[in-house]
């Protein structure tokens, strides 16, 4: 009898051990349903798509089957990335690359990321001489050279020669450790307006205004509200990048808008995290970019090893190509990886879903939505309690116009949003805040 109990027991204790050897250990933490508990967002899937991970493929859909209203209440509403395709067919922007834009804006000039010399410059000299190593390392340059080179710019034809001579390269090494030197190099064309020089606004440079008959506006792209009107503010701005190249450290952009991004040329891999798990992304807490930069992370899908903490980190991943268009929501923790030559445009929308998005993040502990972000929403909400509360005519202004199933030219969009006495006053808070 003892020896049929004792049996029992250690059989018993086998199937504990076998179920505890063959137990998934890296079995995702539920994600909270985003950083406010008042809003409806969209949690990531509880079974992952790809097996054993923590990888969950961004949903792609074709823009016969998205409508707006269903855009926005499945995927803007809920602060979740999904990519539509086949809308930029026939659009002019397609047929844009390198070598026609080398004609066309020839002498416009290219931002080589003055935020990245701004790092640069305000590092101690020990890690100023540790950077000129991985700079070393990473693409054969010196830091002296590299910050001559972004201090004198290039105009587009010398960035469309450099491109080519960098063509069939990887984009350097990959340096260990957290180095900055993984970022900068090889350049970049990074976040370029497409207008003319704004004279109001310091270091608002201008790129080859002659593009703007040439973009169009998707139909999803509609502000709401009274602030709508800073998304004027916000021209489309163009990203072209060689191969191997990074847009910047994971970062959170400090303006919160959502965005539109349409790949016009090769392959971007991007990867979104949910704020909720900003502390396993490696956050720089040292405060590496500038004071009103965006929020910096060092975790990088491309680099790191398995074992890092962020890789347990629940995200979201996808490659998009030609003729696709992303939307990026603002809360979103993100990470942009070109895999061959790239060549994108992208749209920031401003409205009143930003001031929510900030007051989430704020909410979620975000250092950078304190401060001068702070304040500026802060004068957003003044304006819009101004013009809610002025004459009838003021008023009248902020009724939504109805909602478009079709897309606008830019300067269409122009005509459509960013006209009236309600902007003139969006214009003098614009220059206010950039004092």
């Amino acid at each position: 009898m003892n020896r049929a109990i004792l049996l029992g027991a250690l059989v018993l204790v086998a199937f504990t051990l076998v179920a505890c050897l063959f137990k998934d250990k890296r079995t995702p933490r539920k994600m909270s349903e985003g950083v406010s508990g008042t809003r409806n967002v969209r949690s990531l899937p509880h079974t992952p798509q790809k097996k054993d991970t923590y990888v969950f493929q961004v949903e792609r859909h074709h823009h016969s089957n998205m409508s707006v209203s269903r855009f926005q209440k499945e995927y803007m509403a809920t602060q979740t990335p999904v990519v539509i395709t086949g809308l930029t067919d026939g659009w002019p922007s397609r047929a844009w690359s390198v070598d026609t834009l080398a004609k066309t804006c020839r002498n416009s000039p290219v931002d080589l990321q003055k935020r990245g010399l701004a790092v640069v410059e305000a590092l101690p000299e020990d890690a100023r001489k540790e950077l000129n190593q991985d700079l070393l390392y990473v693409q054969n340059i010196s830091l002296r050279e590299f910050e001559q080179q972004l201090r004198r710019g290039m105009n587009f034809g010398e960035f469309a020669h450099y491109m080519k001579s960098v063509r069939g390269k990887t984009g350097g090494k990959i340096r260990d450790g957290k180095s900055f030197a993984n970022f900068l190099l090889p350049y970049n064309m990074h976040d370029q307006c497409i207008r003319e020089d704004y004279p109001d606004v310091r270091d608002f440079r201008g790129f080859c205004p002659e593009l703007l008959d040439e973009v169009n506006i998707a139909r999803y792209f509609q502000p709401l509200g009274a602030v709508q009107h800073l998304t004027c503010h916000e021209p489309p701005r163009l990203w072209v990048a060689p191969a191997g190249s990074r847009a910047y450290p994971a970062h959170l952009h400090t303006v919160p808008a959502n965005i539109m991004s349409v790949m016009i040329q090769g392959h971007k891999r991007w990867t979104f995290w949910r704020y909720d798990v900003a502390p396993w992304l490696e956050p720089d807490m040292a405060g590496s970019a500038t004071e009103d930069g965006d929020e910096v992370f060092w975790a990088d899908p491309q680099a790191s090893p398995k074992e890092d903490h962020h890789t347990s980190a629940k995200r979201y991943e996808v490659t998009v190509g030609p003729g696709d268009m992303l939307y990026v929501p603002c809360e979103l923790v993100h990470h942009v990886y070109n895999e061959d030559e790239t060549m994108a445009l992208a749209f920031a929308l401003i409205d009143e879903r930003s001031t929510t998005c900030a007051a989430n993040l704020q909410q979620a502990g975000s250092p950078r939505f304190k401060g001068r972000t702070s304040e500026m929403l802060r004068q957003i909400a003044s304006l819009d309690r101004l013009v809610r509360q002025g004459p009838r005519q003021e008023v009248k202004l902020l009724e939504y116009p109805p909602q478009l199933e079709e897309d606008l030219s830019w300067h269409a969009f122009q005509q459509r949003y960013c006209s009236g006495d309600l902007q003139k006053e969006a214009d003098r808070m614009y220059r206010k805040l950039q004092e």
